[in-house]
């Protein structure tokens, strides 16, 4: 896996690049400052697979930085991992907001970097799954393999607020239940998710999520969030340093930007399906109880589900 650290230390670089060799991740660059390393990845011949990203440099910070590797269409899903001695809650959701996958603080545990960087391969192999597949379908040779299945994950690679549910959930385990009483999670549902996946190829299946769920994140314009779609024609939405919304509001929020998503598809002679809104959800004080399963209710609100042991919930969605 090919690395671009990007840090204004240089000392802490040549650390970094001894950690890193002794973990066996031997194939790293370093860069000084965020033009230097934007310059490094545009000019570079061999693209770089995973990027390690401090925040607090000049000019340019690390969030900023990552804004911009995000811009670029070739990395809009390459991992980032922050590493920062910031640890105060505002740094953190600015990351993970900016398009960072995951968040780890100095001094470096060798332990903790091994696993994020673990994680960054798994995603190196998602992404190159997902290509391959598209791949394949371009070239209309889909029968031939096996698609992503309905319950499997849908990325939103083209939804700016969009992140992959391996990120969702690092983050609220970073927040842990405490410091999420200060925000909520809204699940929304395709009641006839199911007949949409099967009427139409993965790939067309994919776009449709991804315009539902661009449309809730115009939607949810001005709040804080991030957006995962974990299957079975489900999204949510995570909303930051929000404890509650107007519901009515963002129902119609809602529905004015799918008005205008459904003449586009009206235009195509395609019908859009309704979305089903659940009740915000937020992270309770039950002793044991993952931060995650904030996912898992927030999905099953959507569904118009009445409440049940969270542990079976999450197995039952998941």
């Amino acid at each position: 896996m090919r690395i671009l650290a990007i840090d204004d230390e240089p000392l802490f670089c040549n650390l970094l690049k001894t950690r890193l060799a002794d973990l066996g991740f031997t194939d790293l660059a370093t860069a000084h400052s965020g033009p230097e390393a934007l310059d490094r990845v545009a000019t570079e011949d061999r693209p770089f697979e995973c990027f390690l990203v401090d925040i607090r440099m000049a000019p340019m910070d690390g969030i900023e930085v990552v804004r911009k590797l995000r811009a670029i269409p070739h990395h809009q899903a390459t991992p980032i991992i922050m590493i920062s001695a910031l640890t105060d809650k505002a740094s953190v959701d600015s990351a993970f907001i900016a398009g960072a996958n995951d968040f780890i603080t100095k001094p470096l545990d060798s332990v903790e970097l091994k696993l994020r960087l673990e994680m960054a391969k798994s995603i190196l192999a998602e992404r190159a799954q997902a290509r391959l597949l598209h791949d394949r379908l371009l070239k209309q040779e889909a029968t031939r393999y096996a698609s992503p299945g309905f319950d499997s994950e849908v990325f939103l690679d083209d939804v700016e607020s969009a992140i992959r549910m391996v990120s969702m959930e690092n983050f609220l385990l970073k927040e842990g239940n405490m410091r999420l009483r200060q925000s909520c999670a809204i699940g929304f549902h395709i009641p006839m998710a199911e007949s949409y996946y099967r009427m139409l190829d993965p790939a067309y299946y994919a776009d449709l999520l991804s315009d539902l769920a661009l449309a809730i994140s115009k939607a949810l314009s001005g709040t804080p969030h991030m957006l995962v779609c974990p299957g079975k024609g489900d999204i949510v939405a995570l909303l930051l340093n929000q404890t509650h919304t107007d519901q009515t509001r963002l129902e119609q929020a809602l529905d004015a930007e799918l008005a205008k998503l459904r003449t586009r598809y009206d235009a195509i002679g395609m019908t859009l399906p309704s979305l089903r809104i659940g009740e915000p959800v937020r992270a309770r004080f039950i002793p044991l109880q993952c931060p995650t399963t904030l996912i898992s209710r927030a999905r099953r609100a959507a569904r118009g589900l009445d409440h049940r042991d969270d542990d079976f919930i999450q197995k039952a969605i998941a």
